[in-house]
């Protein structure tokens, strides 16, 4: 109300891999975030800790981050399972949960059902367009990039009708060979 500025520390844990890419990625965001005052402190730990089970006490599925990055991606069917449900939320009830983003949205869940309600291929673009949208509009994950993902295969392979499953190696020990 005096008009004076009082200046504020603020700090935020930012976890991952230990790969490469993933310290670079956290380099880059701290420096980032330092810019508007912002002070990240990276943390990369083993893949194991990080995406290990909630019974063996892994960060991802307790959530033991302030913030975390990993690659993620659902297709050829854009529908990610329990990811952002309420349902998939890891506990001691449900350890093998796969909501590791930790987020439960009772509007987020309607707007899943909404997608998986209908086989109709427009219908579920139109549902999962409105899906991306609330996430963005919520900032609910930040997305940093998109993954290309190439997939290249002879002509020689005989897919099995489940190949196509979850992506172009799903199932691949039924892969045969002409």
């Amino acid at each position: 109300p005096d008009g004076t500025t009082v200046q504020a520390r603020f700090s935020i844990g930012l976890e991952s891999t230990t790969a490469q890419r993933r310290v670079d990625d956290m380099a880059a965001i701290q420096a980032d975030l330092k810019k508007i005052g912002i002070d990240v402190k990276p943390n990369p730990i083993p893949a194991g800790t990080f995406f290990g089970s909630y019974t063996e006490g892994a960060d991802i599925p307790l959530g033991k981050y302030d913030m975390a990055i990993y690659t993620t991606g659902f297709y050829p069917d854009p529908d990610p399972g329990d990811v952002f449900l309420c349902s998939g939320v890891p506990t001691k009830a449900n350890p093998t949960g796969g909501n590791s983003y930790h987020v439960c949205d009772p509007k987020l869940d309607q707007l899943f059902a909404a997608g998986l309600a209908t086989a109709d291929a427009a219908a579920r673009k139109k549902a999962y367009d409105a899906i991306q949208q609330y996430m963005y509009d919520q900032a609910l994950i930040v997305p940093l990039y998109a993954r290309a993902n190439v997939f290249a295969y002879s002509d020689r392979f005989i897919f099995p009708p489940s190949s196509g499953y979850s992506n172009a190696f799903w199932d691949s020990e039924n892969f045969d060979v002409k």
